[in-house]
């Protein structure tokens, strides 16, 4: 078989070895007790749902929770009739009227399903506000990010702000911010004042002026630093490049 022994990971004489949570002896295999006792000592369910996986969300609890939305049905009754004012009178009670601005901007992307009388925003189902905690938990389950849960969430379904409360969400979510590697910005380089350089052996000097965007570099030699010297080589600086919207110096 052409196999190759590591001798340091190798054990002689043993009347017993331990491998994958079983016990390999004379005696055939068995299960590793120590892995059973594990098992044995999770604590019992407090209530039905401790230790449960979230319960998936299916059309009938959508559309359960469409008909009792407030909101959802004004947005219904607005795509069908055209009619998107909200005005107080007892069947308008409880519909959110920012949430109505958000739908009537996507008003030519929103439909009712003909088969079963669902929103659609495109092909994705509105969700009602209630069940909108429990698709961002459902997406979220697996703690695998911000783009990923966005990426769940978009495939199904939409409602006004998904975005910012999935990231909300995860940014309040402990496991996911202990895995995440903290970003250290790198200081801020300031940007060099125009400036003299020294006076060189000539006794010349160098005026320096640098473009606080691109950095780009103008040199002019003057012979003084005096105003009457670096006024000119301004204005001729100045006449290349237009007049900036600041100076510093």
């Amino acid at each position: 078989m052409n196999l190759t022994l590591n001798s340091t990971k190798c054990e002689y004489n043993k009347p017993s070895i331990e491998f994958y949570g079983y016990i390999f002896s004379n005696d055939g295999v068995s299960l590793d007790p120590k892995k059973v006792e594990a098992f044995q000592q999770i604590s019992a369910p407090q209530n039905p749902t401790e230790h449960a996986t979230p319960k998936a969300i299916s059309l009938d609890d959508i559309k359960t929770a469409t008909v009792n939305d407030p909101t959802l049905q004004h947005l219904t009754k607005a795509i069908r009739t055209g009619n998107w004012t909200v005005t107080p009178i007892q069947g308008n009670i409880g519909v959110d009227p920012q949430e109505m601005n958000a739908y009537f901007k996507l008003r030519n992307e929103i439909t009712v399903s003909i088969e079963n009388d669902l929103l659609l925003k495109g092909t994705r189902i509105i969700l009602p506000a209630p069940l909108r905690s429990h698709a961002l938990s459902l997406a979220h389950e697996g703690h695998q990010g911000l783009v990923k849960t966005k990426r769940l969430l978009r495939e199904k379904v939409w409602f006004p702000g998904i975005d910012a409360q999935a990231k909300s969400m995860i940014k309040k979510c402990v496991p996911c911010q202990a895995a995440t590697p903290t970003k250290h910005h790198e200081p801020l380089q300031m940007t060099k004042l125009p400036d003299f350089c020294e006076p060189l052996p000539i006794g010349d000097y160098l005026l320096v002026v640098i473009n606080e965007d691109s950095r780009y570099t103008e040199v002019e030699i003057l012979n003084s630093t005096s105003t009457k010297a670096t006024m000119p080589k301004f204005h001729k600086i100045l006449s290349t490049h237009g007049i900036p919207i600041e100076i510093k110096n």
